[in-house]
């Protein structure tokens, strides 16, 4: 299903999103993007309107797909709620409110904003539940566990006569405290005048704020039905806490419940946050290493009464703010609540709505500070107000959201029972000697100490897996469902294709090819326009910090990225968006180069003559390198089959032309040994069917698989898929090479880590990195991880100190030197 949009003749199709300059005026200021290049944009849109002799809307019509549908696993959500007309319906700048006015009388025209907002229905009255809470079962068995806990340990002190014994009214008042810091204030009438004041105040750094009209028509339709919606956007920057509410004030939705850290309660913005529904938790819950049963208690049954009174939330699944640009692994810790509410029958049901906000220019400043290692500096006052000063006196382009179709959480439960007791994941089960320590492994960060806050209640263990599945989705989809910027593929396109510089033309060429693949894969681009204007506009937005224009020694201008520390690292954040429509080819393209041995960037034609693979061997070695990039990027959601994904690449990249298969015979290709080595890694990984644990060495022939390398535009495509997660197997490759050097003994995790980021540094300044974005601090920790995982590496508690060391296992330096082997082959 697409959607099909005017893009000129209507005011609400305006900005960068849907084209440079079209609709809304830039503010009367100066801009770092205002000069000459607009001079000679305007110029261009003069000369373009008079070369036509009318316009029309249909004339002008951008198709655009679809995204965020429901997954095929529940199939009662995936039909609810959508239409062929909501598909069709088009793009809304949220700041173009006489469009919405339509005809209207004189203090509407004079005054749009005023009478827009005043037309916008109330927000009712919110509950208050702090009576509830206080008088529920669970705080107060939590108050008397934590009473019972406080006297014998002052039985047990030596200094007990000289302190008075705990009492039971002092952690009532306790729990009080925690509740009175904790709870929201949603005021009806702040919502409304903040969302008069943001219509002006955000229109002073942002061109347009994009949404999609048919998709907050669904979310309206389910936010009617009077049961709690949940909306999960990814979290890119802390303007995400209040646009969500602002969009859905404009559509007169009731304003959810949000989730914040306690690091954002901060003076006169706690206020106005818990006004506009901001709720505070604590990034760690528990106190001195002690288990605060009090605060754990008053968070669940606090968000537990507010979803019985039907009230929305909007809390983050991944934590924290991305630092690369790539979704993180999701946090179960808020949305085990709402499962738990739902299996508990406390509510009928709960609808959950995945989002994505893509930002042309990144509002919170760069992450160069944590991606070099660098602490992270605290919000506080004086910070927060430098922070709206800086991005006031700039231009930040324009914002999209996307609000993907809801599904209702008891059809999930419902339609993945399995989950209660076991992850359906492909990524997430493992056997042998890559198998956790239970059948449900910890739900990707939840207790880890590095993460954020783990938020595994009492009573929900049975429902950790299924909690795990669904945030899965909930990313995946979200990921799946997000429209490219500009600024997305220009800096993916310097990445991955022009690193030492191009011309404009050039640029422009494959700016349009870029594009038409994204639609091939059903994705959809944040803008619309000539091309050439769009890849101008992109460029001023980047800055000249990340791409310099210089001439070369014929005197032709061109485009140079900066690819140096710590700027390549922002150039990074942008690229990494585009990194998911192209994930399994870049997977399967590496694993052909693995398994064929040879290069894209050698000659086409090898010397051994043409290369042969076999499809077994190369969706083997696939599946090894989806397990070790687990902690970057959901490949496949978790009903799915990573191991049918692949197939299904494998036979794309036949359809394509980049493999052909060959009728001829193969008895050196295909070896017996080669089939144990197969069925060996299989088992390893533990993604083949129970039925194939039987099997035997049995040669069974299939035909061969030629790479088609003596065409250049093979090599090319290859050549592009490789380098996606080049820089991120360097990362990988380097830290299992200090994993290898140093780990002989155990060390503090913190001072490997800081070991593993100065080796990383120095072989960027010496040149012996071939990509300098692989010394990020973010993808050196995931890397770490993932060799946790894959049980290499360990790491436990002791006396305050996260320890590092190698597992216990007479095989870990063998399986240490396979991926050494393995990631040294696919470096260029």
């Amino acid at each position: 299903m697409r959607e099909v949009e005017a893009t000129m003749g209507s005011r609400h199709n305006s900005g960068p999103l849907n084209g440079p300059g079209q609709g809304r005026r830039m503010p009367k200021r100066r801009h770092r993007l205002k000069g000459s290049y607009f001079e000679q944009y305007n110029t261009s849109i003069i000369a373009a309107f008079k070369s036509v002799p009318s316009f029309r809307p249909d004339q002008f019509k951008v198709h655009r797909p679809m995204m965020g549908q429901c997954c095929s696993c529940l199939p009662s959500s995936r039909r609810d709620l959508i239409s062929e007309r909501i598909c069709e319906e088009g793009i809304r700048n949220i700041f173009d409110v006489r469009t919405e006015l339509g005809s209207c009388g004189y203090f509407a025209r004079t005054m749009p904003s005023i009478a827009y907002a005043l037309r916008r229905v109330g927000q009712g009255k919110f509950p208050d539940v702090s009576l509830a809470v206080l008088n529920n079962k669970r705080v107060v068995e939590a108050v008397q566990l934590t009473l019972q806990e406080a006297q014998a340990e002052h039985a047990d002190s030596p200094s007990s006569k000289k302190r008075p014994p705990p009492s039971l009214s002092h952690y009532q008042q306790s729990a009080k405290r925690i509740l009175s810091k904790m709870k929201a204030s949603i005021s009806g009438h702040l919502v409304r005048l903040t969302g008069w004041f943001l219509l002006k105040f955000l229109s002073q750094f942002l061109r347009t704020i994009q949404v999609h009209k048919g998709q907050l028509e669904m979310v309206h339709k389910v936010a009617q039905r009077g049961v709690p919606v949940i909306y999960v956007p990814l979290h890119r920057s802390h303007l995400d806490y209040i646009l969500v509410t602002f969009i859905l004030w404009n559509y007169s939705i009731r304003a959810p419940y949000v989730a914040a850290g306690n690091n954002l309660d901060i003076p006169f913005f706690n206020m106005l946050m818990r006004g506009l529904g901001g709720f505070y938790i604590r990034r760690k819950l528990d106190k001195g290493g002690k288990k605060d049963h009090i605060y754990r208690a008053v968070l669940h049954t606090y968000m537990q009464e507010l979803l019985k009174k039907g009230e929305a939330f909007e809390f983050f699944i991944e934590g924290g703010r991305t630092r690369s640009g790539k979704a993180l692994t999701p946090k179960g810790g808020l949305l085990s609540i709402v499962v738990d509410s739902c299996i508990e029958g406390l509510i009928p049901d709960a609808y959950v709505v995945p989002i994505s906000i893509s930002y042309e220019r990144l509002l919170d400043g760069n992450f160069h500070r944590e991606q070099m290692g660098l602490p992270k500096v605290s919000e506080s006052f004086l910070g927060a107000w430098k922070g709206i000063w800086r991005v006031l006196c700039q231009n930040f382009g324009s914002v999209r959201i996307d609000f993907a179709q809801p599904f209702s959480v008891k059809e999930y439960i419902q339609c993945n029972p399995s989950q209660l007791n076991r992850p359906l994941s492909p990524m997430a089960s493992s056997s042998g000697e890559n198998s956790p320590e239970s059948s449900c492994p910890s739900l990707n960060g939840m207790t880890s100490s590095s993460s954020r806050a783990s938020l595994q209640f009492d009573g929900l263990d049975n429902s950790r897996c299924l909690v795990k599945g669904m945030g899965l989705h909930i990313v995946h989809t979200a990921v799946h469902s997000t429209a490219l910027t500009c600024t997305n593929m220009v800096a993916f396109l310097f990445l991955i294709k022009f690193r030492q510089g191009v011309t404009m033309p050039r640029l422009v060429h494959s700016f349009n090819w870029l594009k038409q693949e994204l639609k091939m894969r059903n994705r959809d681009v944040a803008f619309c326009g000539e091309s050439d204007v769009v890849v101008e506009y992109a460029e001023a937005l980047l800055g000249t910090d990340l791409i310099t224009r210089k001439h070369d020694e014929n005197d032709v201008e061109v485009l140079i990225p900066c690819l140096t520390l710590p700027n390549v690292f922002e150039l990074t954040y942008y690229g990494n968006n585009v990194i998911s429509p192209f994930l399994l080819e870049s997977v399967i393209a590496n694993a052909l180069m693995y398994v064929g041995k040879f290069s894209p960037t050698n000659t086409p034609l090898q010397e051994n003559g043409p290369v042969r693979v076999c499809r077994e061997r190369v969706i083997g070695v696939a599946e090894e390198l989806c397990k070790l990039l687990q902690e970057e990027f959901i490949f496949v959601p978790p009903c799915g089959r990573l191991n049918e994904a692949l197939s299904d690449m494998v036979e794309q990249f036949i359809s394509l032309e980049i493999l052909a298969e060959e009728e001829s015979e193969y008895d050196n290709l295909y070896t017996t040994f080669d089939r144990q080595w197969a069925n060996r890694l299989s088992a390893q990984l533990s993604w083949a069917d129970e039925e194939d644990d039987d099997t035997d060495d049995t040669f069974v022939e299939e035909k061969p698989l030629k790479l088609n390398i003596e065409q250049q535009t093979v090599c090319d495509k290859l050549q592009f898929y490789h380098r996606i997660l080049a820089p991120i197997l360097e990362t990988y490759l380097v830290t299992a090479y200090r994993i290898s050097g140093s780990l002989e003994t155990e060390m503090p995790e913190d001072d490997f880590m800081r070991m593993l980021l100065a080796h990383a540094q120095d072989r960027v300044a010496k040149n012996s990195s071939l990509y300098a974005e692989s010394a990020s601090m973010d993808t050196l920790k995931n890397a770490v991880k993932a060799y946790q995982n894959i049980r290499i590496v360990e790491c436990y508690n002791a006396s305050n100190l996260r320890i590092i060391g190698l597992c216990d296992h007479y095989q870990v330096k063998e399986r240490l030197g396979h991926y050494i082997e393995l990631l040294e082959t696919l470096r260029e």
